[in-house]
């Protein structure tokens, strides 16, 4: 796929653009993206733009792959370019209609989940929650992340990223009763012998937000 530089989406997950190929048009929801070098291949979603994964230390994308689902049929062939385009937008904006070109791949049935179960398809949540309190210079515990009712057993050993302090901490396990887990930071966070550079540290990241990133396979059942 081809991005149309001019063209700026509207920042949702699912978009829909009319396809065009010769004189065929239809209707289709452009699903998360996927990125490959070679053979093999990882899927990503927009949200993991190629910017974003440079600033994750990620290798940038090298191609860009789409997945695209038809609310009409469509006649379509491996090999053939379409265009993708937004025309049901004000025809009096000065802004570019086109968003994409693309060459046809391989065609889908999408009446045989099999044939969509091999493309691990991940779409990115996020899990917030709150610094509630430093229990020392390695350990925090993390509010309204989760419930008191919440199993958190898949959750131990996951990385929960601190903006804040731009580190990350490791859920130990659930503290108490009420929801809260404990999570290790990554090295010392301060002289565990003075109060003062505690108290810093406390005023710091108490109550600032922390989020664990969650990845779903879209056809994995």
């Amino acid at each position: 796929m081809a991005k149309i530089q001019m063209f700026k989406p509207q920042g949702v997950d699912i978009e829909k653009f009319q396809i065009s190929e010769s004189n065929f048009k239809a209707l289709s929801k452009e699903l998360p993206k996927l990125s490959f070098e070679t053979t093999s291949f990882e899927i990503v979603d927009e949200l993991l733009a190629p910017k974003a994964l440079v600033s994750q230390g990620l290798p940038p994308i090298q191609q860009i792959y789409m997945l695209l689902e038809f609310e009409t049929p469509f006649l379509a062939h491996e090999g053939i370019v379409i265009i993708g385009s937004k025309l049901d937008t004000d025809i009096e904006a000065t802004i570019c209609r086109i968003a994409f070109s693309a060459r046809v791949l391989h065609i889908f049935d999408a009446k045989e989940p099999k044939d969509l179960s091999f493309i691990k398809i991940v779409r990115e949540k996020q899990r917030k929650g709150v610094i509630d309190r430093v229990i020392d210079h390695q350990n925090i515990l993390i509010s309204q992340m989760f419930t008191k009712y919440s199993d958190i057993t898949a959750f131990i050993g996951k990385k929960v990223e601190i903006p804040v302090l731009k580190k990350r901490a490791t859920i130990k396990g659930t503290f108490g009763q009420s929801g809260k887990i404990k999570a290790q930071l990554e090295g010392i966070a301060f002289n565990p012998n003075s109060e003062e550079e505690k108290k810093e540290f406390e005023e710091k990241v108490l109550n600032t937000e922390v989020f664990i990133r969650i990845e779903k396979y879209l056809f994995k059942k």
